[in-house]
Parts: structure tokens; C-alpha cells; sequence
């Protein structure tokens, strides 16, 4: 019924049906072992990519607050250089206005004394012409006098 041949046959089964089960756990270990290795470089691999995620996004933050205090920064300068313009025109003003009063004030002042050299020069003209009037008048009074005499002496 059996002979030698079936006994093999049974024994070469048995044989790779022990060396199967031993080989593929073997096999299967070396899998998962590769398997597990391949999913925590995955697992590293998205940390990483979370890990950068959050970097980018710290960044963006920072920059986007950079900008604005940038924006900050430009918009008080912006302010003060308006203030600082407004200041310097209001001096500028005030500068120009006590100029102005002071030249009215020199003006003022000159004014008074082209008047009051004229008013002098007027007087000084007006007694020059009286004292000639007067001498004048009083050699023409002699003359008369002496007229008169001469016609009293000749009467």
C-alpha cells in the first residue's frame, strides 16, 4: 500500500511544510520588521513635517508682525515729520512777523526822522528868509529914515 516513494513524498511534505512555517515566520518577522522600520520613518517623516509646518507658520507670524510694526514705524515718522513741518512753519511765521514789525518799527522810525529833519530844515529855512525879510526891511527903514532926513534938511 505505501511504499517508499509515498514515504518520501509524505516526508518531503512534511519537510517544506516544517520548513515553510519556519521560513515564513522568518520571513514574515524580516517584513515586519522592515514594515515597522518604513512606518517610523514615516511617523519621523510627518513630525518633521509638522515640526516645519509650525516653523513656517511661527515665521509667517513674526514677519506679518515685523511688517507691521514696520508700518507702525513708517506711520509715526510719517506723523513726526508733519509735526516737526508744521512746527518749523509756525516758526517760520512768528520769525517773519516780529521781522516784519521790526523793519515796520525801522520804517516807523526813519519816517520820523526824514519829518523831523524836514520840519528842521522848514524852520531853519523860514528864519533864513525872515532874517533876510528883516534886514531887508530895516535897510529899507534906514533908507527911508535917510530920506526923509535929507528932505528935512533940504525944507
Amino acid at each position: 500500500m505505501f511504499d517508499e516513494k509515498f514515504w518520501i513524498a509524505v516526508a518531503f511534505f512534511i519537510f517544506v511544510a516544517l520548513a515553510y512555517k519556519k521560513l515564513s515566520n522568518i520571513f514574515i518577522n524580516s517584513l515586519d520588521s522592515k514594515r515597522k522600520e518604513i512606518e517610523d520613518e514615516l511617523n519621523k517623516a510627518t513630525d518633521l513635517r509638522k515640526e516645519a509646518k509650525k516653523i513656517k507658520d511661527s515665521y509667517l507670524r513674526k514677519q506679518k508682525l515685523v511688517e507691521q510694526e514696520a508700518s507702525k514705524i513708517i506711520h509715526n515718522a510719517e506723523l513726526a515729520s508733519e509735526k516737526m513741518l508744521d512746527e518749523a512753519k509756525l516758526q517760520i511765521e512768528k520769525t517773519t512777523s516780529t521781522k516784519l514789525a521790526q523793519i515796520e518799527l525801522h520804517i516807523a522810525d526813519i519816517q520820523k526822522q526824514a519829518i523831523d529833519e524836514i520840519k528842521i530844515n522848514a524852520v531853519k529855512t523860514a528864519i533864513e528868509k525872515f532874517s533876510k525879510n528883516l534886514d531887508t526891511n530895516i535897510d529899507q527903514e534906514k533908507l527911508i529914515d535917510k530920506n526923509i532926513n535929507s528932505l528935512k534938511h533940504s525944507a
